[in-house]
């Protein structure tokens, strides 16, 4: 009579594998010292309907900030108190950012977990953006971030990638600039701090985009809601190569998990019609998709884990 959903689960180098299709020789490359199994729940029956009553009360809160609106106070305040801990003693644990910290009931695979491992988010968070890094973003000799934040994307490329590899990093807030600078000097590699705002294209020019780039984006072009037309413009005409890790619409389902999502999707204005803009750009023979992957991973509201991978081409 055991209920086998109630019984312990934990994502390791087999599940890793499969999800991202990976050989063995793959992921020794880029865990050569595999890493700590990470332990979950499945959340079910009861507890999954107390999950959904909690997303449904959030869908309806008067108090979710809404993106597509470049209210830099609410990052100035939040990056600002990532850099006041960083700069007296450099400790890379403190650019987790702060909404990491109070997610235990996440989505995965369809299902809500309750992760048992500690910091299960962030450790799993590293994981897949150290996966993207190396498969699909170590080709060109340059890579530029848009909207780093906390620069916990821009270390671990610092980290895995060849110091051939020229790095710049980009936000429209002056403490992210800032933080990149820290780690820089931590790292003993430079990094090139720019000031970029992907709403109105300021600073662009300063970051240097060409065919021989690779762009990646970390949870950030989410914050544009449908303001990014500008941004996709610009990114295909310099055919450079795209890496978005986002929430992607497109990828939900009709079924009642990912309805959720996509209501709470459209309640916070994330991210608009991306995939279908480059689907169509793609069909124009102006863009080429390389990959489409969704991760199946995100907090209990919504999945900020959708990966796309393409390229400008005319």
């Amino acid at each position: 009579n055991k209920n086998i959903l109630d019984e312990n689960k934990f994502i390791g180098k087999n599940y890793i594998m499969n999800k991202f299709d990976l050989n063995s020789n793959d992921f020794d490359e880029i865990f050569p010292n595999n890493f700590d199994l990470l332990e979950y729940e499945i959340m079910s029956n009861k507890k999954r309907d107390e999950v959904i009553n909690t997303v449904i009360k959030k869908i309806n809160s008067k108090d979710l900030r809404v993106s597509g609106e470049n209210n830099n106070d609410v990052w100035e305040k939040g990056w600002g108190e990532i850099l006041n801990q960083i700069s007296n003693e450099f400790d890379p644990k403190k650019l987790m950012p702060q909404y990491f910290d109070h997610h235990k009931i996440m989505r995965l695979d369809g299902n809500f977990i309750n992760g048992l491992t500690e910091n299960f988010v962030y450790k799993y968070d590293q994981i897949i953006k150290k996966i993207v890094i190396k498969k699909y973003a170590c080709t060109n000799p340059k890579l530029i971030e848009l909207g780093c934040g906390t620069g916990n994307g821009i270390l671990l490329a610092s980290k895995v990638l060849d110091k051939s590899v020229k790095l710049t990093a980009s936000d429209w807030s002056d403490k992210a600039v800032e933080i990149v600078k820290k780690i820089s000097e931590h790292e003993n590699r430079e990094i090139l701090a720019r000031k970029f705002n992907m709403l109105d294209m300021k600073g662009w020019e300063a970051l240097n985009i060409d065919n021989n780039s690779t762009v990646i984006s970390f949870h950030a072009l989410e914050q544009l809601g449908n303001e990014y037309k500008k941004l996709l413009e610009n990114l295909y005409k310099q055919k450079c190569l795209c890496v978005h890790l986002e929430p992607i619409k497109e990828f939900y389902e009709d079924n009642l998990f990912d309805t959720l999502a996509k209501n709470y999707h459209k309640k916070r204005n994330y991210l608009g019609n991306f995939l279908t803009d480059i689907r169509q750009l793609e069909l124009e023979g102006k863009a080429e998709i390389l990959e489409e992957l969704r991760i199946g991973f995100g907090d209990r509201y919504h999945e900020a884990y959708g990966l796309i991978i393409w390229k400008g081409t005319d």
